[in-house]
């Protein structure tokens, strides 16, 4: 009893193994004391969510310069987020255990990662990643040019934000959460993604956002500062209706031997197109 910390306040946190995980967090002990720890994930006691003590805490790379920005699970695995690290920490035994290290891996917080039923996934400006329980699949791989993704032609700003749809089992990427931007959408069906634009190639989110939240009924909504300046507003990502068209484009094809000439007779294109989406109120 005497181990209770008296306060705990936290910038982010998880449920998992019947525990809660939260990191980033103040401690404040019986002595009033409060002290900041930016790089430690606190656990609670078994089945009580909110008590924590003293030396219940999970430590597995301090004084890295980096805070912890975001937590996630998946099984029996906590992931770590920080600024530019991620950490997988094992959490099957009574004494967690640091499992893997991915450097630029990292997020600048929780609005940057999702829940899918494929496992977790989250953008940064390095790509878009998914943790399968196994390992970390990078999904612009072979599909996306890094300068078009966060490069010199960025859409990817410092602040993106990721969601997931369920009932087409798309993922919305919005490019920056505080400045207007472009966007993607990646199936989770078809592993492609689509380019999304406002009006004539323009922005399609022109304002601050909060992170994108999927309902209980399948809807992936967020708020924005699109009302007056007393409140903001609701917006609800739908599928497109109407005719959509779409831009290929592909890598240089060189038949593996750039060094010879070719004629090229027939080009047989084989594509699948999941359902695009824009925004609505």
């Amino acid at each position: 009893e005497e181990d209770k910390l008296k306060k705990m306040k936290y910038k982010t946190a998880v449920t998992m193994n019947r525990r809660s995980y939260v990191g980033n967090v103040q401690v404040t002990d019986s002595a009033d004391k409060a002290t900041v720890y930016s790089d430690r994930v606190y656990k609670s006691e078994p089945n009580m969510p909110d008590i924590y003590t003293e030396n219940g805490y999970v430590d597995v790379a301090i004084n890295d310069g980096e805070s912890i920005t975001a937590l996630a699970s998946f099984g029996d695995i906590l992931l770590q987020f920080k600024e530019r690290t991620l950490y997988l920490i094992n959490c099957t035994q009574e004494i967690e255990y640091l499992e893997d290290t991915s450097k630029f891996r990292g997020v600048w917080g929780q609005g940057a990662v999702c829940e899918t039923d494929e496992g977790i996934v989250w953008v940064n400006k390095y790509g878009l990643f998914l943790f399968n329980g196994k390992e970390i699949i990078p999904l612009i791989d072979n599909k996306i040019d890094s300068e078009n993704w966060g490069g010199t032609n960025a859409i990817i700003g410092s602040k993106p934000l990721v969601g997931y749809a369920p009932l087409d089992r798309s993922v919305l990427v919005v490019g920056d959460a505080d400045n207007a931007s472009k966007g993607y959408t990646f199936s989770m069906r078809s592993k492609g993604f689509a380019h999304i634009t406002g009006a004539s190639g323009g922005n399609l989110f022109t304002n601050d956002m909060t992170n994108l939240v999927s309902s209980n009924t399948g809807v992936l909504s967020w708020y924005d500062a699109s009302g007056s300046t007393d409140h903001v507003t609701e917006k609800k990502w739908d599928n497109a209706i109407g005719d959509v068209y779409i831009d290929i484009k592909s890598r240089d094809q060189d038949f593996k031997d750039p060094a010879r000439r070719k004629m090229v007779k027939n080009i047989y294109l084989t594509y699948q197109v999941s359902h695009l989406s824009m925004s609505g109120t």
